[in-house]
């Protein structure tokens, strides 16, 4: 199993050990996890009045750009679609 996959099933994980959410509040955080002897780093963004079970978006920045390229965009359509959105902070090549 390669580092993306690990990384990406390390996501849903912590994302689905969130349990209940708190339905009036959105979370907009960085968050760190160690894979391997390596520690990640994701954003991570729920919206306001998320119901459990909901999808989970994996959004990747492209080569030599970071987990802040992409958020503005996500958490605006998260926000209406009512997903939870990571962004995974990859290695500067």
């Amino acid at each position: 199993m390669n580092i993306i996959h690990k990384l990406s099933l390390a996501l849903v994980l912590l994302v689905a050990g969130l349990g209940e959410i708190n339905a009036f509040q959105a979370v907009n955080k960085i968050v760190e996890i160690t894979v391997g002897e390596k520690t990640r780093s994701y954003r991570l963004y729920v919206p306001r009045g998320l119901k459990t079970g909901a999808p989970l978006v994996i959004a990747m920045h492209g080569a030599s750009g970071s987990s802040n390229d992409q958020a503005p965009h996500f958490n605006n359509i998260a926000d209406t679609a009512k997903f939870v959105v990571a962004y995974p902070q990859g290695e500067l090549i």
